[in-house]
């Protein structure tokens, strides 16, 4: 059974959120361009959310004190760790409150690489300071667990990825080997968790002439992250696209054009095929989906 319900996720942003199985069409709503504002993406551009869920289950879970100055590493795990059986619904009841880990691990200039570095492409860039790029400190247990004792138990960690892909869309493994220790800080600390692509315009793009290529980056893409995170548990979410539009065209802040929004509905179906055949706990994961911009 679906289910819909508007909820306010963590960062203040609207979400469409879909746990669904891996047969499921969804499609976004239309956005009446003439009502949308520049710089009124958190606002009324993100009300146009859903959260559904083809289960219908009680929520038996419960938090568990996490031992707050260790680390299990969820991505070592031979088998998936168990999912509580719950709606996105229930799911997204338990969060009380959020934080966004920005700035960091979505540092990027264009591109063209970091310009106060000398530029150059980022595969000559050490992770240290593509996390750094944007003058905020590396991530930290201590960090994350200073932010679960303040109250928060729900963390967002944007990623942009075009930055450490190669011309294939395959990401360096000690990228990756950072965002999986950053996610497990986290872990470490019982919190939910969402992850994402973040400022990859420059390789999901809107429009008719870009979508083969846009539908292959983001297929290899999510490829990786789904299978780099498919065994850990039911408090990680998946978020497809962050604010996906056509940087710097007429309509970026105002919904779109039908061409813009119908290829964004063919792009948020990929990602959730891609992510809802990759295994482990994907088939059940909470998905965010977001309309345009949003």
């Amino acid at each position: 059974m679906k289910r819909t319900l508007m909820v306010l996720i963590p960062v203040l942003i609207i979400l469409q959120i879909v746990s669904c199985n891996k047969s499921l069409r969804y499609d976004s709503p239309e956005i009446n361009s003439d009502e949308e504002q520049p710089g009124q993406q958190t606002g009324a551009q993100n009300n146009n959310s859903i959260a559904q869920d083809n289960t219908e289950v009680s929520n038996n879970g419960s938090e568990q004190n996490p031992q707050q100055n260790e680390i299990t590493n969820s991505h070592d795990s031979s088998e998936p760790k168990t999912l509580r059986e719950m709606t996105a619904a229930e799911l997204i009841s338990d969060i009380r409150i959020g934080w966004s880990l920005g700035n960091t691990l979505d540092a990027h200039d264009g591109p063209g690489g970091f310009s106060w570095l000398g530029g150059g492409v980022y595969a000559n860039t050490s992770v240290s300071d593509l996390e750094t790029g944007w003058s905020r400190p590396q991530a930290t247990l201590e960090l994350i667990t200073s932010v679960k004792n303040t109250g928060f138990n729900a963390v967002r960690i944007p990623v942009t990825w075009f930055k450490v892909a190669d011309n294939n869309y395959i990401i360096r493994e000690d990228w990756m080997a950072r965002v999986i220790e950053v996610v497990d800080y986290a872990v470490a600390n019982d919190m939910f968790i969402i992850i994402n692509t973040h400022h990859d315009d420059s390789i999901f793009k809107l429009t008719d002439d870009d979508m083969e290529e846009s539908k292959k980056a983001l297929t290899i893409i999510w490829e990786q992250i789904a299978e780099t995170f498919k065994d850990y548990n039911e408090k990680l979410f998946f978020e497809g696209l962050n604010e996906p539009r056509t940087i710097g065209s007429p309509d970026e802040w105002r919904g779109g054009t039908p061409e813009e929004r119908n290829n964004l509905n063919i792009l948020n179906q990929v990602f959730v095929d891609t992510v809802r055949t990759s295994g482990g706990n994907n088939d059940e994961r909470v998905l965010l989906i977001p309309t345009y911009a949003a």
